[in-house]
């Protein structure tokens, strides 16, 4: 994959109205995101295509995190305050899994949650060609819209109250079957409107956090929480729990 980036070329339509909506940090849509991903009964993964349909999962991440540097406008911690970096800072999420899967750039240490989270869906350690395929199947979008100049920062109560709006946007834009909300803290802070506590619910001795958003429509949404892939996760653990939810 070449790490050339042309907002031009990977501008939307639904991009467009997400910008209205001040989502800063435009999701990854996988090419074949709706066609999902799912497991068959002997618990192996398969890509859907246009005969057989999968399941479209949402990961869901906390924040993007940068310091002020020359691969951003400058403006850290400004945004939708007099920024005039839209443009290039829209795309940051995008690049990231961009420059996860090509194999021409150095590997960072942030890259290892990308690693982890894809390894515990597929359950095994996965080569070049399951990464691209499995990031072409999903979408990740960072929940706060705002940027952080640090990994391990630790947000505000009122972080995550300003972008329930934006959230619930993207939901109804892609609508995803399950979202897998990456951190107890992302997930414990989530929006309380529209929102139904899920059963209990205990898979391979782990109690997973779960529930559902009910939006216009009656579109629900379902939300499962893993650990943060970033620290202390055991993707052949969490393979488990995921493959037992995603039916």
């Amino acid at each position: 994959m070449e790490n050339e980036y042309d907002d031009s070329l990977t501008r939307t339509k639904d991009d467009e109205k997400l910008i209205e909506k001040e989502v800063l940090f435009l999701p990854w849509v996988g090419k074949n995101y709706s066609y999902g991903i799912g497991y068959n009964k002997e618990g192996i993964l398969f890509y859907g295509d246009e005969n057989h349909k999968g399941k479209k999962i949402l990961a869901l991440g906390e924040y993007n995190h940068w310091s002020t540097n020359e691969e951003t406008c400058g403006h850290d911690g400004e945004c939708f305050n007099g920024c005039k970096g839209l443009d290039k800072c829209s795309q940051i999420t995008r690049h990231a899994v961009c420059d996860h899967l090509n194999i021409n750039v150095s590997r960072k240490k942030w890259m290892n949650a990308y690693t982890k989270f894809e390894r515990s869906l597929i359950g095994s350690e996965t080569t070049w060609d399951d990464s691209s395929k499995i990031w072409d199947h999903i979408m990740l979008y960072n929940y706060l819209q705002v940027p952080f100049s640090h990994a391990r920062m630790n947000p505000k109560n009122e972080d995550y109250k300003e972008f329930k709006e934006q959230f619930f946007y993207v939901l109804k834009i892609f609508k995803p079957d399950y979202i897998i909300a990456c951190g107890h803290r992302l997930y414990n802070f989530l929006p309380d409107s529209c929102w139904s506590e899920g059963d209990k619910l205990k898979i391979d001795g782990e109690t997973i956090k779960n529930g559902s958003y009910k939006l216009e429509n009656n579109n629900e949404f379902k939300m499962y929480a893993v650990l943060n892939p970033s620290a202390g996760y055991s993707w052949d653990h969490w393979n488990k729990v995921i493959k037992s939810i995603i039916k």
